[in-house]
């Protein structure tokens, strides 16, 4: 079983049907990462879009895709995916559900907020993520993780998520 082979404890939350997109509300949620990211970034502002979901994409970057422990272990995931089912599923999980979960949630609280426009949370979060997952690809997760790639993977994804907010009418 990949659990076996790949042990961790930082990646284990338990599963949430509550949580999904569009539900989740401070001090209410169940949901362990959404609460996570609400610790982390202590508070979402309503003040500026773009700036709330700074502090999100900081963590995501910083202490999740960059971190010595997630970031090998998501090479190891990268690696195996082919070969392994249970390797494919966390995969999927840790690179596509888990992330897209956590974006439209936090699109959907910056809506009721009112600090971006109405529109489709889920849709929001796959062209957010998009390119910051093809960065990933480039940068993170092949070769050396260096500081130099780490600085070039935080500017051209930065980049892209200034264009994604300007596009969206917030500055």
């Amino acid at each position: 079983r990949a659990e076996e082979r790949f042990p961790f404890t930082r990646l284990s939350f338990p599963e949430s049907k509550a949580a999904a997109a569009g539900e989740q509300k401070k001090g209410e949620t169940r949901d362990p990462v959404m609460k996570w990211v609400y610790e982390a970034n202590n508070t979402i502002s309503a003040l500026n879009g773009s700036a709330a979901m700074a502090g999100v994409t900081h963590v995501f970057f910083e202490e999740y895709l960059m971190d010595d422990f997630c970031n090998p272990f998501l090479r190891i995931l990268q690696i195996e995916r082919g070969n392994d089912r249970e390797s494919r599923a966390l995969y999927d999980r840790w690179l596509f559900e888990k992330p897209l979960q956590i974006q439209a949630g936090v699109f959907s609280m910056l809506m009721r907020l009112g600090a971006i426009p109405e529109g489709d949370c889920e849709v929001l979060a796959i062209q957010y993520y998009a390119p910051v997952f093809l960065f990933l690809e480039r940068y993170l997760l092949c070769g050396e993780l260096t500081e130099e790639k780490k600085e070039k993977f935080r500017q051209a994804a930065g980049r892209q998520i200034d264009f994604f907010f300007k596009r969206l009418g917030v500055r």
